[in-house]
């Protein structure tokens, strides 16, 4: 994963998929995202991996539970 882009944007953009539909592999999110460019979905999956907030399974990842859980209670806001 060296040399990825990272991008806050893309980030948004993926992390509210996941707020959608908290499970994706890798191709779904890029056909579902076919307008941005696969390595800055990369880039955003990395960093919304580093940053806990999307825990990777063998052919999945998924939304972490804590997040699904803060949009439920309504903590999280658009900015």
């Amino acid at each position: 994963m060296a040399g990825l882009t990272h991008d806050l944007a893309t980030e948004r953009i993926v992390l509210e998929r996941f707020l959608a539909e908290p499970r994706w592999s890798r191709p779904a999110l890029r056909v579902a995202l076919h307008d941005i460019d696969p390595d800055l979905i990369d880039g955003a999956l990395a960093g919304l991996i580093v940053a806990g907030l999307v825990t990777p399974d063998r052919t999945e990842m998924q939304l972490a539970a804590c997040v699904g859980h803060l949009a439920a209670l309504g903590m999280l806001r658009e900015t």
